[in-house]
């Protein structure tokens, strides 16, 4: 009883891993061509902010092309 206890704990962290390695984010692209210049690079707040706003802009517009996809595919 014992031993099925913890290979049963076992079991359950390397799912509670697996799941959080899953659900890790895509990394936010801060680099632009024209705004880097050395191998020093800072990052303000603004260009966060910029960077998800180009991310969530990126997104939008994909979901448009796919609407407009499936619109035409309809007809």
């Amino acid at each position: 009883n014992e031993l099925l206890h913890h290979e049963n704990s076992g079991l359950r962290d390397t799912l509670t891993a697996k799941k959080q390695r899953k659900n890790a984010g895509k990394p936010l692209n801060l680099q632009r061509e024209e705004e880097y210049h050395s191998s020093a690079t800072f990052w303000s707040p603004s260009k966060f902010e910029r960077a998800r706003e180009r991310e969530a802009e990126k997104q939008h517009q994909e979901e448009q092309e796919r609407l407009a996809k499936l619109n035409r595919k309809e007809l």
